[in-house]
């Protein structure tokens, strides 16, 4: 009877074991990839930026004897539209995510259908 309770704590303990280095495993894939996208994404705002600063600089400059004020306000929409449309991008992004450690809970769940039997009416 001791021998039969030892090895299923044994068994139960490995287990854990497994199920918790799933969960590490998947916390660094988690970690790096927020890494990665974060630096990615502050890479490319401040880059994009910078280009459509001085692509609206240039346009101004282009039309500032004939069309000053219409070439700043087609410049400042085509900014609005843009940041708009990069803003309804991004949550839509985010909205598509998956669950973070899926695949522990996954695991954790038949886990515990395995371990605990179901009970019938």
């Amino acid at each position: 009877m001791m021998d039969r309770a030892r090895r299923l704590g044994a068994s139960l303990f490995a287990l854990a074991g497994i199920r918790l280095r799933l969960f590490g495993l998947e916390l660094r894939e988690e970690v790096r990839h927020a890494a990665s996208m974060i630096g990615f994404a502050a890479a490319a705002a401040i880059l994009l930026s910078f280009a459509l600063g001085f692509l609206g600089v240039l346009a101004a400059v282009a039309f500032w004897d004939s069309n000053r004020l219409a070439m700043l306000a087609v410049v400042t929409a085509v900014y609005l539209v843009g940041g708009l449309v990069c803003l309804r991008l991004a949550l839509n992004a985010l909205r598509a995510v998956s669950r973070p450690f899926e695949a522990s809970a996954e695991e954790l769940e038949r886990d515990r259908a395995a371990l605990l039997p179901e009970e019938r009416p």
